[in-house]
This record gives structure tokens, C-alpha cells and sequence, in this order.
């Protein structure tokens, strides 16, 4: 009887232990989560600044996809004379924007804010997806207030751009994913299928996405949870299959694209394999001495040359990445996964097209491995050493390095438009006001001249040949040419030769000064 009531009572005192953890665990919990979210509102609402003009030029055109898509007329080309599909973006963010456009009206700085509160709740969600994956809170604490502060993510959170919405997919079915691993069923684990849907919606956002469906595969395949990766992989190719259809149909620009040299000079042919060995060179040098270090320290390049102290820290980074992973109890296939299918497909891309945006989406993951495996190293040493365990929190002394480079983004922000992009910009505003509605413009960067002219307005030929160059306008019935001073090359290589050889027929229609920037009429439209 007495050992009866002694089991009972040390019964009591563990549930009433777990109890006293539990509550302690969730108030922890709740202390981290206000913290992030007062700290990210205050970042972000010091930075957003709703008069700044992204010049990006994909934001003007994600936008008026989405407009398309809310207005009814379906996923077609804005920039097109006559409505062709769409094949060069994928529809996920449109998606969203049309979505936003139909329940407040919104407009490109509108959906700039939504970006904000989808980068507020992805750090919400990567906070809890790692207090999953490993088991110290403050760990997971530390890592959500590095991504939080870095400086690249949010300058995409105060755009109208993919890569938030992207990174808000791949966290979600994180997420979800490390939420699922305890269901035995995967027929019935709604978390498996939120997770899968998520990665999905990834693909949807961006065609780099079917990384993440390989990273699920690996997981699965070496856990050697033979259902779950019959279930997944199933619901995976269900959900992506209209898309994958669609392109089959209609063609997709990144086959193409893959193949040429340059996709800005299409004369220089398609690649050889001694022009394809040499773009994955040139991929692998900038993205270790360049885009990874620039993307975790928000470093600045100030000569023409990188420096070795850029080598130095990309080459670090991808060590401690390399030493996180390897420090992993689950989930280890999975991040290796995802980095090394992604690195697979950015290696492949062409050079010409290189630049932060695309290494963007794996700032969160490479935090987390980054921080992981230098606490890791850390606690080695310090245990060598016969010292006691070292507490996370400490790192958030080296945040204070961030306040630079978020104050460089801030001024960014508030600088006012280049004179060369007011006057593109003016050049639209006249258009709109003054020329007929149905009048039909060709301009170097369609869509951010479409946003403002609302007019039907398409791109320029890059050819050689100023007949090729004239023979498309009169193709597509173009009644004005616009010559800028943008910057591109394209416009001094192509365009501009073919007026000065036929003068005559690009009269002026307004001009505007420094830099001078004209709309002409072209007289041989077929309208």
C-alpha cells in the first residue's frame, strides 16, 4: 500500500514537472515571439518608404500580370499587341497580387507593404520550424533575430518582388514538415499534406522551387519513410501538373534562355560545352566570393576586383554551413538537399543573369546552418576546455553590426529617382495624357513604361539589322519609339543605330533633357 501511494505521489510530482516545463517552455515562447514581432515592426516601418520607385523592372511587370489576371482577361502577356500566354514568370505571385488588387484595390506600394507581413510571418514560422529541427529556444531565438536584420531580405520586403513570398512558401512547408514527422499515417496527416501543398506553391512562385520537392525526397527516401515518400511525391506531382501541362502547351523562355550564351545577346549563338564549363566558373567565383558573404553580411564591394578578405569569409561561411548540417540529428538530407539542387540549377544559369535575387531565398536556411555549426564549434572548444555550456544569446552582440547596413538600405530608400528614370517616367506620364488610347509604344523596359503611359506597350528587337528592328514595329503596328538613356546596352547596340539610319522616319514627339530622352512617332506604322 505505502509503495502504492509513494508511486503515486512521484507520478504527481513528474506530471506536475512537465506541467511546470510545459508552462515555462510556452512562456518562453511567447517572450521570443513579442520581441521579434516589436523589433520587426519598428525596423520595418523605419525603412519602408511608400514614395520610393523600385527600379527592378520585373516589379512593374509581376504587377501588371496580376492586374491582368484581376481584370479577367487570364495569365497572358501585358507587353503583347495581341493577348499571348505567359511564359517566362510563374503565375504564383501574380496570383497574390490579383488577389490583393481585387480585396483593397491595391496598387505596386500596397502590395510592397504585403510583402512586409508575408517576411514578418515567414520569421514567426522559421522561429518555431527550428525549435522543431533542434532543441534550444534560444538558438532558434538568435537565428529568427539574424534574418530578421539582414538586409537583403528586406529590402524584397518592401518591393514587389517574388523572393518574400517564395521564402514565406519554403518556411511554411518547413513547417509543416517537422510538424508531420510523428503522423504514422500519412494518408491522414493533414500536416504532411499542408507541407507538400507549401512547396508547391514554391514551384508556383518560383520554377527553383522544385528544389524543395527534391530536399522532401531526400529526406524521406534516406529516413526510409517509404509511405511518406510515396504520399508526398504523389501530392507533389498532382499539384504541380496543370503548370508542368501548361508549359508543354505553350513553351516555356527558360529552355532558351538555358541554351544561349548571353539571353542579352542572342548573336552570340548557344552555348558550346567550353562556353557552358566556363559559365559554371564564372557562377561558382561570384557566388562564393561575392553573393554569399554579400548575403549574410550585407558587405559592400568597393573595387573592381574582389578582395581576398571576400574569398576568406564565402569560403567560411560554406564551412560552418557545411559543419551545421553535419551536426544535424534529422533533417540534414533535407538542407543538404535543398542547398546542393539549388546550387545545381544557379551553377547551370546563365551568368548574364546573376545577382542576389537568385541566392536570396536560401539567406534563412544558411543563417541557421551558419549560426548552428559556429555554436557547435563553440561548444567544442569550450568543452575541451572544461568550460561550462555556451548560451546562445551571446551572439546577439554581433547584431549590432547590422544597424549599417539596414541604415544603407534606409538612405537607399530615400534617395530620390535618377534624372535618366524621371525622365522615362515623365515620357509615360505625357503619353498617357496626350496620345490615343489605343496608341501603341515599344520602350526598352515595357512594363514600367506600360504602368505609367497606360498605353499597350512592348519591347524592342535586339538586333543588328536596322530592317529586322523596323520590320517589328511595323509588325506590331507600333506608333511611338522610345529612346532612353537607361543604361542598357541594347539601346546604343540595337536600336539606336536603326533610327540613325532612318532618321526620317522617327520624327519627335517630345524631347526632354539631361540625359536627353525622346518619344518619337514612327510614320510607318501599318495602323
Amino acid at each position: 500500500m505505502a509503495k502504492k501511494v509513494q508511486a503515486s505521489n512521484t507520478k504527481k510530482t513528474e506530471t506536475a514537472t512537465e506541467k511546470k516545463n510545459s508552462s515555462f517552455s510556452l512562456n518562453v515562447d511567447w517572450v521570443h515571439v513579442f520581441i521579434l514581432s516589436a523589433l520587426f515592426w519598428m525596423i520595418y516601418l523605419w525603412i519602408f518608404n511608400s514614395n520610393f520607385v523600385d527600379l527592378n523592372g520585373d516589379n512593374f511587370a509581376y504587377f501588371l500580370l496580376g492586374r491582368g489576371l484581376a481584370e479577367g482577361h487570364g495569365y497572358v502577356n501585358a507587353t503583347s499587341i495581341h493577348p499571348t500566354p505567359q511564359i517566362h514568370f510563374p503565375p504564383g505571385f501574380p496570383f497574390i497580387i490579383a488577389a490583393c488588387i481585387k480585396l483593397f484595390n491595391a496598387d505596386m506600394m500596397d502590395v510592397s507593404f504585403v510583402m512586409g507581413l508575408f517576411y514578418f510571418v515567414s520569421i514567426l514560422l522559421f522561429y518555431f520550424s527550428l525549435t522543431k529541427i533542434q532543441a534550444s529556444k534560444a538558438l532558434a531565438f538568435v537565428v529568427s533575430i539574424f534574418v530578421l536584420l539582414n538586409q537583403l531580405l528586406m529590402s524584397s520586403a518592401v518591393s514587389c518582388m517574388s523572393e518574400i513570398p517564395f521564402v514565406l512558401a519554403s518556411i511554411a512547408g518547413i513547417f509543416f514538415l517537422v510538424r508531420s514527422a510523428s503522423d504514422d499515417n500519412p494518408l491522414k496527416s493533414w500536416k504532411l499534406l499542408l507541407s507538400v501543398g507549401a512547396f508547391a506553391i514554391g514551384y508556383y512562385i518560383k520554377s527553383i522551387g522544385i528544389a524543395l520537392f527534391g530536399a522532401m525526397f531526400l529526406y524521406f527516401l534516406f529516413s526510409k519513410k517509404w509511405k511518406h515518400l510515396l504520399v508526398s511525391t504523389g501530392a507533389y506531382v498532382l499539384m504541380v501538373l496543370p503548370w508542368y501541362i501548361r508549359g508543354k502547351q505553350v513553351g516555356s523562355s527558360y529552355a532558351s534562355q538555358l541554351m544561349q550564351v548571353n539571353p542579352y545577346k542572342p548573336e552570340l549563338g548557344n552555348l558550346t560545352m567550353a562556353s557552358f564549363i566556363e559559365r559554371i566558373e564564372n557562377n561558382f567565383i561570384r557566388y562564393v566570393s561575392l553573393d554569399i558573404p554579400t548575403s549574410i553580411f550585407g558587405l559592400e564591394l568597393t573595387t573592381e576586383k574582389t578582395p581576398l578578405s571576400f574569398w576568406i569569409t564565402g569560403l567560411l561561411i560554406i564551412a560552418f554551413i557545411l559543419f551545421g548540417i553535419f551536426r544535424l540529428k534529422d533533417y540534414k538530407f533535407f538542407f543538404l538537399g535543398y542547398i546542393v539542387a539549388v546550387f545545381t540549377i544557379l551553377l547551370a544559369w546563365p551568368d548574364a543573369f546573376g545577382g542576389l535575387r537568385f541566392i536570396e531565398v536560401l539567406v534563412p536556411v544558411f543563417l541557421f546552418l551558419f549560426i548552428y555549426g559556429i555554436i557547435g564549434l563553440i561548444e567544442f572548444v569550450l568543452g575541451k576546455l572544461s568550460i561550462a555550456s555556451f548560451s546562445p544569446y551571446w551572439l546577439l552582440f554581433f547584431a549590432m553590426y547590422y544597424y549599417s547596413p539596414l541604415e544603407t538600405l534606409k538612405n537607399k530608400l530615400t534617395e530620390p529617382t535618377p534624372q535618366n528614370y524621371r525622365n522615362y517616367f515623365e515620357l509615360a506620364k505625357w503619353a498617357k495624357a496626350n496620345t490615343p488610347k489605343d496608341a501603341v509604344f515599344s520602350a526598352r523596359k515595357p512594363d514600367m513604361f506600360m504602368y505609367f503611359a497606360d498605353r499597350t506597350t512592348i519591347g524592342d528587337k535586339p538586333s543588328l539589322s536596322d530592317t529586322v528592328v523596323l520590320d517589328y514595329f511595323r509588325e506590331n503596328s507600333v506608333d511611338y519609339v522610345v529612346l532612353e538613356q537607361l543604361g542598357f546596352a541594347s539601346t546604343a547596340k540595337y536600336l539606336y543605330p536603326a533610327i540613325q539610319k532612318n532618321q526620317a522616319k522617327f520624327p519627335i514627339a517630345i524631347q526632354l533633357p539631361n540625359p536627353d530622352t525622346y518619344l518619337l512617332k514612327f510614320t510607318e506604322g501599318d495602323r
